[in-house]
């Protein structure tokens, strides 16, 4: 099983990406407002706090958030071309029914989808474009793996 770190709470622990330990710096913003309550609508990605005075990539954080908005188009019923719009295939193992993509905007954001195929009997190595997503996972960081 790959190990996967879910982007969210990357983006509110990472250390690396905010200069802060692995707990919440600010407190009274975590207990307002759980982690699993904030969408992007709520969120407002150019006031993130800062830690020890380190200050935030406002633009890097502009950016995620523009990616993770477009993962969010990403909806079960869709079709693969539909999903091709958004996001882009990644290298590894892959069937017709599962496969990993990339974002467009970084390829180290992936989800795991996976389809219905449009086919009774279709080859399981046969990805078509009339396919339909049945289950997507939630944005997640790793590492690009090329073929």
């Amino acid at each position: 099983m790959k190990p996967k770190l879910l982007l969210g709470l990357a983006l509110v622990l990472s250390g690396g990406l905010f200069g802060c330990s692995t707990t919440p710096c600010h407190s009274d913003i975590a207990s307002k407002q759980p982690l699993n309550s904030i969408t992007p609508e709520s969120a407002n990605p150019l006031s993130v706090p800062s830690c020890d005075g380190a200050d935030v990539d406002k633009n890097l954080t502009k950016q995620i958030s523009g990616i993770l908005t477009e993962c969010q188009k990403i909806k079960p019923g869709m079709t693969r071309a539909e999903l091709l719009k958004v996001v882009t295939t990644e290298g590894g193992l892959s069937t017709a029914t599962h496969r990993t993509f990339v974002c467009r905007g970084c390829h180290y954001i992936k989800v795991d989808v996976e389809f219905t195929l449009s086919e009774p009997g279709q080859n399981m190595l046969e990805e078509r474009p009339t396919d339909t997503i049945s289950k997507i996972s939630k944005p997640y960081l790793e590492w690009s793996f090329i073929d």
